[in-house]
């Protein structure tokens, strides 16, 4: 992990704790529990963004050490809109390609089609990727143990097989006309 990066946010984490401390001191504990009913270190709305830039650099990484020919041919897919937004936000002066996603509003922003050969992809379920890949080959994750995230990994895909062109188009045709007139 960039050292600066933690550096800056360590201060934030432990302020973060010691705010848990004292919450849980005078019964405020509810801001700590997050949507799996457990009392976590930091309130999920900041868990959720923590590792975020992290997961970026990741991303940034990996299509940084592509040849130029790869990068051209190269797709980011994050499995939910936090992870899209947070690849989408720190990666504009990288000169990535917009990160796609079906989750949330990025669902209507998602090309229909998908036509390239390398997929850098961030979900931890491989099912679909490994049948639609000829290889799939993890290349980080995220390791601040604070994240909400923590351990959620980015995969690098090579060359598409099984029909993976039309599965995204038919994936991407269904998820979007839900949201369209007479559907």
């Amino acid at each position: 992990m960039n050292q600066i990066f933690y550096k800056k946010y360590t201060k934030f984490i432990e302020k973060m704790i010691e705010y848990r401390e004292m919450s849980k001191k005078f019964g405020g504990e509810g801001a700590l529990r997050w949507e799996d009913g457990r009392i976590h270190s930091l309130p999920q709305d900041y868990a959720d963004m923590v590792g975020w830039k992290e997961l970026a650099d990741i991303v940034i990484q990996t299509y940084q050490s592509l040849p130029n020919s790869e990068q051209a041919s190269c797709a980011i897919y994050a499995e939910n809109y936090g992870e899209a937004g947070a690849i989408k936000f720190h990666s504009k002066k990288y000169g990535l390609p917009e990160p796609v996603s079906f989750s949330g509003s990025f669902l209507f922003w998602a090309p229909d089609r998908c036509n390239k050969q390398i997929l850098i992809y961030v979900n931890d379920e491989t099912d679909d990727v490994e049948y639609y890949f000829t290889t799939v080959k993890k290349v980080g994750e995220i390791t601040n143990p604070y994240a909400r995230e923590s351990g959620m990994p980015v995969w690098l895909c090579r060359t598409p097989r099984n029909g993976f062109e039309q599965f995204y188009a038919e994936k991407a045709k269904s998820l979007k006309n839900r949201f369209r007139r007479g559907h």
